[in-house]
């Protein structure tokens, strides 16, 4: 998966197709690089991604789908991550510090 454009990839792949025989055993890989955009999107995304029954522990952070939690979501979902710019927005550094 590569940017905040891919970001739900992640999600769906391990949350709603995860029963699906070609995903389930799917390793996901996200790149994270400098890039994001200002605003934030539709409030009513979470809603959006609620209809397909995903549990809302998982998409919390959507409540305000920023680039930022966006790319939370992504990274929480995903099994691997490659840094693949040399300065990385200071609130995505401290999650793949966490990892």
């Amino acid at each position: 998966m590569h940017g905040w454009l891919a970001s739900l990839l992640p999600l769906y792949l391990k949350q709603f197709y995860k029963d699906e025989p070609l995903f389930n055993e799917s390793k996901i890989v996200t790149s994270v690089y400098n890039q994001s955009f200002e605003k934030t999107l539709n409030k009513d995304l979470i809603n959006k991604v609620s209809f397909d029954n995903i549990h809302p522990s998982t998409i919390k952070a959507l409540k305000d789908p920023t680039y930022n939690n966006l790319m939370k979501v992504a990274i929480d979902q995903s099994d691997a991550l490659i840094i693949g710019s040399k300065e990385i927005p200071g609130r995505i550094r401290k999650l793949l510090k966490r990892i």
